[in-house]
């Protein structure tokens, strides 16, 4: 297979493969780019920290340029004033964007960020005693050290948080569904506003609506366990499945469950062995072990203790505890004879 060597190529292929709302979907995202680019692993580093920022939340949720060249500035403050990346780094982060959104040569991204350079400097308070500044500043990095995978909105003051969500609610009031996702997850969360799960149902319920990832992930979980609505497994179950068909290993792994116990739905052993194989082939490790223990006891599917170890294996790898006895004991139940056909074929059967 030839591999691709350029970091904004190999996001082109995977927008221009499975739609820009893939990347709402950072494991899978950074997953395809992995594959496709092996080699490119400061990049692959470099970005998978934008997505913990949120970085790309902000430029999926514009509508035109206008709101592009509005959102350059504030990433680039973003990511400096937080000291978790280069200068050279975030750079690299707003071309990407650029080029997945098609506007790299439509947009002067130096004299943006000068701009709001010079924007900055002209404020009050800026002139404050230096000392004070790197002060504050090191307090802030040290803080952001320890929350270094937490959400943008953990990390900003609440002075931004509240500027922040009020941009956000005017893109979601227009009818942006990754907008109306972020809106709800400021409700869900209270961070800058006052938490409200009723709202965050509602916008979530909004978004999910026009086919947003998140949004439908989120919107079950409401559903699922009564956040901002009555709780109704029924409903969940529904859009947990949709999540599930669009590729979400955490709803594959939770409609298994619904399957195996008959929550919400009926219950299906095969259907629940069909989605804990999707959810394992992903690499989500409790799905591996459920699906090692279907193979163990037959749950639909036929028996099978090569296959069952090769997924205690595997879940095990992913740091799922499991004993050495447990391992034992599934290898002493493995046939000396190879699989035959049809065992081989198990996966494409239905």
């Amino acid at each position: 297979m030839a591999y691709i060597n350029d970091a904004k190529d190999t996001l082109l292929y995977i927008k221009n493969a499975y739609g820009l709302g893939i990347l709402e979907n950072k494991t899978r995202t950074l997953s395809l780019f992995s594959d496709l680019s092996p080699d490119l692993v400061k990049e692959k580093k470099i970005l998978s920290l934008a997505f913990d920022e949120n970085i790309h939340m902000l430029f999926l949720a514009c509508q035109n340029a206008n709101d592009v060249k509005e959102i350059i500035g504030s990433a680039y403050k973003k990511m400096i004033e937080d000291s978790w990346i280069s200068e050279k780094a975030a750079h690299f982060v707003i071309d990407c964007f650029l080029v997945l959104m098609g506007y790299k040569d439509k947009i002067d991204v130096e004299s943006i960020i000068e701009q709001n350079a010079k924007q900055n400097t002209q404020q009050p308070n800026t002139s404050t005693n230096k000392s004070d500044n790197n002060s504050t500043k090191k307090s802030t990095n040290t803080k952001s050290s320890n929350t270094k995978n937490a959400n943008i909105e953990n990390k900003i003051t609440e002075k931004d948080n509240l500027s922040a969500f009020e941009w956000y609610l005017n893109s979601a009031k227009q009818g942006n569904a990754v907008a109306q996702c972020v809106v709800a997850s400021y409700y869900k969360i209270g961070k800058g506003i006052e938490k409200d799960d009723q709202k965050a149902f509602q916008w979530y319920l909004l978004s999910a609506n026009k086919d947003n990832l998140e949004a439908i992930y989120n919107l079950a979980l409401c559903y699922h366990h009564g956040i901002g609505t009555e709780k109704d497994v029924n409903k969940a179950f529904e859009w947990y499945s949709v999540s599930a068909q669009k590729g979400n290993a955490k709803a594959q792994l939770i409609v298994a469950d619904f399957y195996d116990h008959g929550i919400g739905t009926t219950k299906n052993e095969r259907k629940a062995f069909e989605n804990y194989l999707m959810a394992a082939i992903q690499g989500n490790s409790e799905a591996q072990y459920k699906l090692s223990k279907c193979f163990e006891d037959g749950k639909g599917v036929m028996k099978n203790p090569d296959k069952a170890g090769e997924w205690y294996l595997k879940s095990k790898m992913q740091s799922n505890y499991i004993t050495h006895n447990t391992l034992s004991n599934m290898y002493k139940k493995r046939k000396p004879t190879s699989p035959t056909k049809k065992d081989e074929n198990f996966l494409t059967s239905s």
